[in-house]
């Protein structure tokens, strides 16, 4: 089984709707997938609540209890974990980041979700997981030109050592409301 976690220090960075995206996809690729919401909004939880489809899974996550959940999906031949994190960098983002093959850091191009990037890259080192950016909520390219937010958060980025995913996610009305 492979496990993902979707993090961010920073509230609203868009950590539900990529997981939940993420999980979909690959739920849709015909693949056994379970979505652990550990976020304390249960965001990802009310979107399988209005939903009703059988895959992806879409479980709450507790406190102290995700490695129990991590291997209660394997016993299940779950392929796909994906862990949608609170927002923070406490102990259960540790956990989450200890049983991840991937841990995808998301932010936004903006000053408030790159400044605390720092403690979430450590605590991914610190586990000795791969980590990778995924760009949020970015402005779209005007004439084909990058706009001068997205080239100074992608500079930001390299400062602190792991790739920048290839597909940013754009501000996108579509991707937005696909929720519904």
């Amino acid at each position: 089984m492979k496990t993902i976690a979707v993090m961010s220090r920073k509230g609203g960075a868009g950590k539900s709707t990529l997981a939940v995206h993420l999980a979909t996809a690959a739920a849709a690729a015909g693949k056994r997938v379970m979505l652990v919401d550990m976020d304390p909004q249960r965001s990802s939880l009310e979107w399988a609540r209005e939903r009703r489809a059988e895959w992806p899974v879409v479980i709450e996550g507790r406190a102290g209890a995700l490695f129990t959940t991590h291997r209660a999906a394997e016993r299940q031949h779950v392929e796909l974990l994906i862990v949608d994190t609170r927002s923070s960098a406490d102990a259960e983002a540790a956990e989450a980041a200890r049983l991840a093959e991937l841990c995808l850091i998301v932010v936004r191009p903006n000053f408030f979700d790159l400044q605390p990037l720092g403690r979430t890259v450590q605590l991914v080192a610190n586990m000795g997981r791969p980590g990778l950016f995924v760009l949020n909520q970015a402005p779209v390219r005007r004439n084909g030109v990058e706009p001068r937010v997205i080239r100074d958060a992608v500079h930001h980025l390299a400062c602190h050592g792991f790739d920048l995913a290839e597909v940013g996610l754009r501000q996108r009305t579509a991707y937005q409301t696909a929720m519904w």
